[in-house]
């Protein structure tokens, strides 16, 4: 809990007092591996993680935290054989799974990874971070549907719903109702519907995404869905919308920060020539 809570002091003292008291517990040892972690001292912490199992083979979570450590390390085969022996221990530690599908992912593996992913989205099937995993799988092996569906499924379980005034606010009570999702998600979608040829989602998306800047700040996301909903307006002949959207874009890569200007530049000249 301190580790994920990030109370390096708190954790420190922790480790100190369990060393204190039994240096060669396996408890003790697993400490130290997240104070080390936490440290991002990932030698040290594999050092005690496999002490640990030295001392206790049951010790179950240390197989996964040492995976965990070897991703960091980008070592992925040998986070690979951790994640293995602690699915082999306990099949149903999802973050195991969902490790082996990280790990081969990154060896660009994606029929292994989304394998993986869905066996750990089976044990965890509301946290959001395994659709988005296999949803990035499925757009790389181009099976886009599938990738919607699980980007979808992604968005659903994130949404935030925002009411009027109350904290309990159903969003089923009002047909106004908003909500907030990760920018990330959102732009997923855009992207997979204009690949599918999806004029009307993709639209959906990226102003869904662009909203998102309001909650979340300026993002990558963000700030190319802006361009995308200038180049849109603009190729409509919303020459003001357009111009409102490409003027305030500064968050980007060069290449598109001048495409916002190139935008904005026409869309104000168009403007002028109407009203001569």
């Amino acid at each position: 809990m301190l580790y994920v809570m990030e109370k390096r002091s708190k954790l420190s003292y922790l480790a100190q007092y369990a060393s204190q008291i039994d240096k060669f517990r396996p408890e003790t040892c697993c400490i130290l591996a997240n104070y080390y972690s936490m440290k991002c001292e990932h030698e040290k912490a594999i050092m005690y993680y496999k002490r640990a199992l030295t001392l206790n083979k049951n010790c179950l979570s240390a197989w996964t935290l040492m995976g965990h450590e070897f991703v960091e390390l980008k070592n992925s085969h040998a986070a690979i054989e951790s994640y293995r022996r602690a699915v082999d221990t306990n099949p149903k530690d999802f973050r195991a799974w969902y490790g082996l599908g990280q790990a081969y992912e990154v060896l660009d593996m994606h029929l292994y990874a989304l394998y993986y992913y869905q066996r750990a989205t089976n044990l965890q099937p509301l946290d959001k971070r395994m659709w988005q995993a296999i949803g990035n799988c499925y757009e790389k092996i181009e099976q886009l549907d599938e990738a919607f569906k699980s980007f979808s499924k992604a968005l659903s379980i994130g949404k935030v719903v925002h009411g009027p005034s109350d904290s309990n606010y159903d969003v089923k009570d009002s047909d106004e109702a908003e909500y907030t999702v990760e920018p990330h998600i959102c732009y997923r979608l855009a992207i997979i519907s204009e690949k599918l040829g999806n004029e009307k989602d993709t639209y959906k998306y990226m102003k869904l995404c662009f909203a998102q800047e309001f909650e979340w700040g300026v993002s990558d996301e963000t700030s190319k869905a802006r361009l995308w909903l200038a180049r849109n307006a603009l190729n409509n002949w919303k020459f003001e919308e357009a111009y409102e959207l490409a003027k305030d874009l500064n968050h980007s890569n060069a290449h598109d920060i001048e495409e916002a200007r190139a935008i904005a530049r026409d869309a104000r000249n168009r403007m002028k020539n109407q009203l001569s």
